[in-house]
């Protein structure tokens, strides 16, 4: 059996998640745009900075994806197969990938996952 997503599809799926987790995805989608905002505008390689080949920034990229109807995941991404290893000196040599994207995500899960819980109590003491 194929099943076919559509955009009409996906405005049910984020529906259906908005009414068991009202501003779930909203939620996420507010901290993962802004960690792709800041890591945009900290990215150490781009346009202005042309001292290595190519733009990795460019490469940055966000989404939100529903899952199976049970998961929620944000990303942000860098498609440039060399951006895990830029190592700026503005970022005392570690990894851009690491401190603008990786760290930031983790950090900001914790908020989430807070906020989330904040929902669960609420509605477990409406039952």
């Amino acid at each position: 059996m194929q099943v076919l997503v559509t955009d009409r599809t996906d405005e049910l799926v984020r529906a259906a998640v908005d009414r068991v987790a009202p501003g779930a995805v909203d939620l996420i989608e507010d901290e993962t745009r802004a960690i792709f905002d800041s890591a945009r505008e900290r990215w150490p390689v781009g346009p202005d900075k042309d001292y290595r080949p190519g733009h990795s920034r460019d490469a940055l990229a966000w989404e939100v994806l529903i899952e199976g109807g049970t998961t929620i995941r944000g990303r942000v991404t860098n498609s440039a197969p060399w951006s895990k290893y830029i190592k700026p000196k503005g970022l005392r040599g570690r990894s851009a990938f690491v401190e603008l994207l990786r760290k930031p995500l983790r950090a900001r899960r914790k908020v989430i996952v807070q906020a989330l819980g904040r929902f669960v109590v609420s509605t477990l003491d409406g039952v």
